[in-house]
């Protein structure tokens, strides 16, 4: 497959996304939003430093190059399930809507336990909610 028509099937696939497959879509906007938040704790590498107090619960867990690799790799596997050309198998769909969730999940849960409670934690939140429900969702004969 010539590099050509894998670009011209990814933009025929973000084309599909935004008019088409609003779960898809939202699969692909939490993807960057988990690898940018992933990229972010990469490069400011004292951030669970300086917001020690915000970021206490998820620098008891891990550490902030853990959390921060675990984020970039579960954002860009889903965006490498979400701008595949053809559609993945369903267990690598499942994979992909399980590891955001996780991502948004372990994120919320940090936000929320922080006293007091970030109004960035709602958000996180709500976006945990939806990522549970992509799950519940997911069908091996739906749209992809």
């Amino acid at each position: 497959m010539s590099t050509a028509t894998v670009c011209m099937g990814i933009c025929h696939r973000v084309r599909y996304l935004i008019w088409r497959a609003p779960f898809s879509l939202f699969d692909f906007i939490m993807s960057l939003c988990i690898l940018s938040m992933g990229l972010h704790m990469l490069i400011a590498f004292d951030l669970f430093a300086q917001l020690g107090g915000i970021y206490a619960r998820m620098n008891g867990v891990m550490s902030q190059p853990e959390w921060a690799a675990i984020f970039i790799l579960c954002g860009a596997y889903g965006l490498f399930i979400v701008l595949w050309p053809l559609r993945p198998r369903f267990v690598l769909r499942l994979f992909a809507r399980m590891a955001l969730s996780f991502c948004l999940i372990a994120f919320a849960l940090n936000a929320m336990l922080h006293h007091p409670p970030q109004a960035s934690g709602t958000l996180a939140l709500i976006l945990a909610i939806f990522s549970l429900w992509s799950i519940v969702r997911t069908r091996c004969d739906g749209p992809a």
